[in-house]
């Protein structure tokens, strides 16, 4: 596993730890927790995007076959 070093400011250091003793987790932890979820939620989106094209494309297909007649006929 890597390491990694960090600059943050001092009180938001402080406040992360006193956070992080109430929930009874480790700091260390904590980032590596955030880290996941940011790349999960990341991951997320761009397989949601590629959904939404591909569906995108094929109701442009479904669109295409239409014509003035269809739109009205009931």
């Amino acid at each position: 596993m890597a390491n990694l070093t960090l600059s943050v400011p001092d009180d938001l250091l402080e406040k992360a730890r006193r956070k992080a003793v109430m929930d009874g987790k480790s700091l260390n932890s904590l980032i590596r927790k955030f880290l996941e979820d940011y790349v999960e939620r990341k991951e997320m989106i761009q397989k949601s995007v590629e959904k939404l094209m591909k569906l995108t494309e094929e109701c442009a297909r479904e669109i295409e076959k239409w014509n003035k007649e269809d739109l009205y006929e009931r």
